[in-house]
């Protein structure tokens, strides 16, 4: 299963390096934990702006403690806009996919979640952001 994690990670990558002349396609990858606070893990997603505040986002994110493993898979769409007179950007969005529960035996079930957060321009072509998602 972690093979085909990377895949998908690098397949998402792929597709952002290809068009990363275009400005509407963001790619985002980062850190973070399950909110017990005791599982970390991994994600990435691909941001594409259907229009000026409406995104698709793909993600794949990883979760790893001792012998159990999270694999959510799925996409978000999102709604963006500025947050005050800041050049910050909010989000929020709502998505679906599959999560995949490996602890020995693996499990795959349906995801829906709900996403926010917000995004920091740091420069021209790199940004911060924190995210928060909940998943059912």
């Amino acid at each position: 299963m972690r093979r085909i994690l990377v895949v998908l990670a690098v397949a998402l990558c792929l597709v952002a390096i290809q068009t990363t002349a275009n400005a509407q396609v963001d790619i985002r990858i980062g850190g973070g934990l399950i909110f017990d606070g005791t599982v970390p893990g991994v994600g990435a997603a691909v941001d594409i702006a259907l229009t000026e505040s409406v995104q698709i986002s793909p993600f794949v994110d990883y979760f790893h403690k001792k012998s159990t493993d999270i694999i959510p898979i799925g996409a978000n769409v999102k709604l963006t806009g500025p947050l005050g007179e800041s050049e910050a950007l909010f989000f929020v969005g709502v998505g679906g996919g599959m999560v995949r529960v490996d602890t020995g035996t693996s499990v795959s079930k349906l995801l829906i979640d709900a996403v926010g957060g917000i995004d920091y321009p740091a420069t021209e072509k790199i940004s911060i952001y924190a995210e928060g998602r909940y998943m059912w």
